[in-house]
């Protein structure tokens, strides 16, 4: 009887064991599968949209996107007619007339040269920052090409003699602003001017000294005078005095001062200005203008009328303050 139960024991005890054991594979292989099942999942679902999600899809798109067409006189080159091509084209082909020492500006577009030609070989070229813009000398010509995007350098051409070509180069970003051909006149026909060819020689009348004022831009551009000969200082300012507003001051290297200005009818009623009782005040003293002139002498009230005064002998220099008053 003891061994029956002993046996009987036994085959339960192992039963458990089996049970036991058979549940741990079970629990084991239900693991590995998670497991299993979590890396398939990792490895064949998609990436996450990115952060910006649609900022990106516009940068991308905006990195697509073709560069827009140049604008010529507001319409797009393909838009042009050959006869409006042709003008813009010669518009970029100029003559100037430049004196020793003085500067020119000039301006280069990236994929598209400029010929600078001279009457006389160049002996010499120093270029400031030779990784901006290269040159070749062609014999009294020089191509200069720009080989970065944007920025400006400067440019001296030396010759025989010791005269000097200075140049300031604008790297422009593209070619409507750029140009293509600058031809340079001899220096003995650039060092001509208005003042240096006037019959009256430095002793300018007043008509012409009028006309170098009203013209002054053109003039200049035109090198019909140059800055040496004529300054223009713009001042664009009110007087502490109801009424004047100042403009600009000429002041010539040889001969008078000239002031533009403005004047306003500030009263209710209206007004008859008197041009010879204008005076120029500085500081506690009164000056007489050579001459002066107002555009309309009577104003109705708020109407505004532009002057000129000028004096041979300016009591003052660029820096002082000067006001004009009507006594």
């Amino acid at each position: 009887m003891g061994i029956l139960l002993w046996t009987w024991g036994g085959v339960k005890m192992k039963s458990k064991i089996s049970l036991f054991r058979g549940l741990w594979i079970f629990v084991r292989t239900l693991i590995f599968v998670a497991i299993f099942l979590r890396i398939a999942a990792a490895q064949f679902t998609p990436l996450p949209p990115p952060v910006h999600g649609k900022m990106g899809a516009e940068e991308e798109q905006e990195e697509l996107k073709s560069a827009e067409p140049v604008r010529i006189q507001g319409k797009k080159a393909d838009q042009l007619s050959e006869e409006e091509i042709r003008d813009f084209l010669q518009g970029k082909i100029r003559t100037i007339s430049q004196n020793d020492g003085e500067v020119e500006l000039l301006r280069v577009a990236p994929g598209y040269p400029m010929t600078l030609s001279f009457s006389e070989i160049p002996q010499n070229i120093i270029l400031g920052d030779p990784k901006m813009v290269g040159y070749q000398k062609v014999g009294k010509t020089l191509v200069l090409s720009a080989t970065a995007r944007e920025g400006d350098t400067s440019l001296q051409v030396f010759f025989t003699g010791g005269k000097l070509r200075v140049y300031h180069l604008f790297i422009e970003p593209n070619f409507v602003s750029g140009e293509t051909a600058v031809r340079v006149d001899p220096f003995s026909s650039s060092s001509r001017s208005f003042l240096a060819t006037s019959p009256h020689g430095s002793a300018l009348t007043l008509k012409e000294i009028l006309g170098i004022v009203r013209n002054y831009d053109l003039m200049i551009r035109e090198k019909a005078i140059r800055p040496q000969e004529v300054q223009r200082f713009d001042l664009y300012r009110q007087s502490r005095y109801p009424g004047f507003t100042y403009f600009s001051i000429y002041r010539f290297s040889v001969g008078p001062v000239v002031v533009t200005f403005s004047y306003q009818n500030r009263a209710s009623m209206a007004l008859r200005i008197d041009e010879s009782k204008i005076r120029m005040e500085l500081g506690h003293r009164l000056f007489i203008p050579d001459f002066l002139s107002l555009h309309k002498n009577f104003l109705q009230p708020g109407e505004c009328t532009t002057g000129i005064a000028l004096m041979n002998q300016a009591p003052f220099s660029n820096d002082q303050r000067f006001e004009l008053v009507s006594r």
